[in-house]
């Protein structure tokens, strides 16, 4: 029997993308993607207070977040 993977699957294969906060492979169901550059949720964070933020609210300097 073949077995053909199922959408949900095909999610997860083949990426290659790392975290640019935490340096781990980022899969599509839990990144967040500001400027071409992609983060997990939990990562997306703000560098001073530790915070949550999104992509509408955060500003990048030298590559750090903040809110």
């Amino acid at each position: 029997e073949i077995k053909t993977p199922n959408r949900v699957s095909a999610l997860f294969s083949g990426t290659q993308e790392k975290c640019l906060a935490c340096g781990n492979t980022v899969y599509p169901i839990e990144k967040v993607s500001v400027e071409g550059v992609g983060y997990h949720k939990a990562c997306f964070k703000c560098m001073h207070g530790g915070c949550v933020i999104s992509p509408s609210n955060y500003i990048a300097i030298e590559g750090r977040l903040y809110c």
